[in-house]
């Protein structure tokens, strides 16, 4: 067995609100957007506080509050155990930080898993989200100034400011909300949601958004025109919008030659190029040390170039070999036995998620957003409407 079973707590009024206000800082990336567009107060002590409230209140509320210290998932546990013992080898890592964020994704999940109820709190933050990003493009410079770290001028971030990370957040945000119910979340919240992820301009979560779509849209013909009608109108919006003055010329042709790859298919930029040429240089790397990989960091040293892999399987492989390899697998394995248990076009979304963001992002094992996310996908997560309850 994977998983251990577990029975949901007393539901009341006050779980709920706790629920929502720390996911809500999790999930909308309070501790590194204070620290990163403001200078205000230091991402470990948000951490440190997440983990100080969930205690006292688990202990103090119910005498099963212990089972916070129970691991919801034994083979996810393992995995977990093995990555941060691989970094207490590097002292060049800031372990302290990298275990904390672990910590804290474990104790939320487990949050959200025992005294949660279905009150559709990932719907709300999806909205809020969205609300941001689209506030943040039109009215550039007010959620944070664009000399930040991961800001990008013309492309909306909202309070991640790393605008591929807002689109990846408000992806992880959708997949969740129809994990709680996917018939609550309305055409006009999806309309937002999709107008949201066109402004970040994040072309991989452009593209995931086009699959999902597709995969939906097999199964119901009223969605598909939806979405078609909706699409059609997104982009004409975003032609209007980069017809306009909002911007700089130079903005505007940044942001045209990002479109260029729905509009003529062509996804040769300096931005893929640059991808693309790590990819070999990776390889190269790995080679060095194919076996136990060069090292956790590595990557991020001046001895791999300057630059970075932009691909969770390629920092896997060079700096653990094949043992990181083996971790990846572990992982999709993972998310594979959830998603073929729910045997739904809904339950195979986490693991499609993953495997094609981990083409596009190294940071995944290390996001807290990410980690939430995959430990609600594989562990013991309820999708009520097509999942019933591990035996």
């Amino acid at each position: 067995m994977f998983t251990l079973k577990y029975t949901k707590m007393n539901i009341s009024p006050l779980n709920n609100f706790l629920i929502l206000i720390i996911m809500g800082v999790v999930l909308l990336n309070m501790p590194i957007y204070t620290f990163t567009a403001h200078n205000f107060l230091s991402p470990n002590i948000w951490y440190i506080s997440i983990i100080t409230i969930i205690t006292f209140y688990a202990v103090l509320t119910s005498s099963d509050g212990r089972r916070l210290i129970l691991f919801p998932s034994k083979a996810l546990g393992l995995f977990l155990l093995i990555y941060m013992i691989y970094t207490l080898f590097n002292p060049s890592v800031e372990v302290f930080s990298l275990v904390i964020i672990y910590v804290v994704a474990w104790m939320v999940s487990l949050l959200y898993l025992n005294y949660g109820s279905n009150t559709h709190l990932f719907k709300y933050l999806l909205l809020a989200l969205s609300i941001l990003v689209v506030f943040n493009f039109f009215y550039p410079g007010f959620l944070y100034n664009y000399e930040a770290v991961g800001s990008v001028f013309g492309r909306s971030g909202a309070t991640y400011v790393n605008p591929n990370m807002a689109g990846e957040a408000l992806l992880i945000l959708l997949i969740l909300a129809i994990g709680e119910d996917k018939d609550v979340i309305k055409s006009w919240v999806l309309a937002i949601v999709f107008f949201a992820i066109f402004l970040t301009f994040s072309r991989s979560a452009i593209l995931f958004t086009l699959l999902l779509a597709v995969l939906v849209c097999l199964k119901n013909l009223k969605i598909f025109l939806f979405f078609g009608i909706g699409l059609v109108f997104t982009y004409i919006v975003l032609l209007g919008i980069l017809d306009s003055s909002m911007f700089s010329e130079s903005t505007i042709d940044n942001l045209r030659g990002r479109l260029d790859l729905f509009t003529t298919l062509n996804y040769i930029d300096d931005s893929a190029n640059s991808r693309l040429s790590v990819v070999n240089h990776s390889l190269d790397h790995f080679l060095k040390s194919p076996v136990f990989g060069n090292g956790i960091n590595y990557t991020s040293t001046p001895s791999f170039g300057g630059v970075r892999p932009h691909n969770t399987l390629l920092l896997l492989i060079v700096e653990f070999g094949l043992i990181g390899l083996a971790m990846y697998i572990y992982v999709v394995v993972l998310l594979l036995r959830r998603a073929v248990s729910k045997n739904t076009v809904y339950g195979f979304m986490p693991i499609l998620m993953f495997i094609f963001f981990s083409m596009f992002n190294h940071d995944i094992l290390s996001q807290l957003n990410w980690l939430v996310f995959l430990i609600l996908s594989m562990s013991f997560w309820r999708m009520p409407h097509i999942n019933e309850p591990d035996s």
